[in-house]
């Protein structure tokens, strides 16, 4: 269960994406006390699948009667996480969410370096059966590319989910250390297939446990490289102005 919520989401994640996703798209959900929120307005894009009616819901389960539960597969979930995704893919002026960012914070005492990637593995079992399956995962390191101290995964989600901002940036200089940045990625290619490497071994460990207690055979889990970078993001430490 704590594998499938760090791959998939928890809970507590669902409920931050869809408030910050809501509150980016105008339409903060308002607190309705006890666990209830209202979704006073419904985007244009959610209209087809969700109705034009403001949409009383819960993120709690079991849902009160009437009340509209909300988890990770609820269409309202899916249909965020596609607008925002593909926004962030076209958008290259004012996204919804940015694929870089540099951000002056007191979250981190050393310049810090987080990675959004996307990993695809290839399962094949005993009876030659291939599926293709995709993760994002969220790693992060200190210090320059050429000689990174890499964090703990747990570590670099809590910093991309938590570190705020302390200062203002000028834009001129978050475009440069972001270009530099680019600029040196490549050489975290091996550090970056030693990564994917390790992930497809947990995978299969965790597949080895399941089908044991299944009786079913084994199964082989590759990764398949490169990876795709869909987000960089440089923390700066800075102290709170009082």
């Amino acid at each position: 269960m704590v594998d499938s919520d760090q791959i998939l989401g928890s809970q507590e994640d669902v409920f931050i994406f869809v408030k910050s996703a809501c509150e980016k798209l105008n339409c903060s959900l308002i607190d309705k006390k006890k666990g209830k929120w209202l979704l006073p307005s419904i985007p244009a894009f959610l209209q087809s699948s969700l109705g034009e009616k403001p949409l009383l819901l819960t993120f709690v389960h079991p849902a009160p009667e009437g009340i509209e539960y909300i988890g990770r597969n609820h269409p309202l979930v899916e249909a965020l996480a596609r607008h925002i995704l593909e926004d962030a893919l076209v958008n290259q002026d004012n996204p919804i969410a940015a694929r870089c960012g540099y951000t002056v914070t007191d979250a981190v005492e050393k310049r810090t370096t987080l990675l959004l990637v996307r990993l695809r593995h290839l399962l094949r079992s005993t009876k030659n059966q291939t599926l293709l399956a995709e993760e994002c995962a969220v790693i992060g390191f200190t210090g320059a590319p050429s000689q990174p101290k890499w964090l703990e995964p747990e570590i670099a989600n809590e910093l991309l989910k938590q570190a705020e901002a302390v200062s203002n940036t000028p834009k001129e200089l978050k475009q440069e250390e972001i270009s530099e940045l680019l600029e040196d990625i490549k050489v975290l290619e091996g550090d970056l297939e030693d990564f994917a490497a390790l992930r497809s071994q947990t995978l299969s460990q965790s597949h080895r446990r399941v089908r044991t207690i299944t009786k079913e055979g084994a199964i082989q889990v590759k990764p398949q490289l490169p990876m795709d970078i869909l987000g960089i993001f440089i923390l700066q430490p800075g102290k709170r102005k009082t």
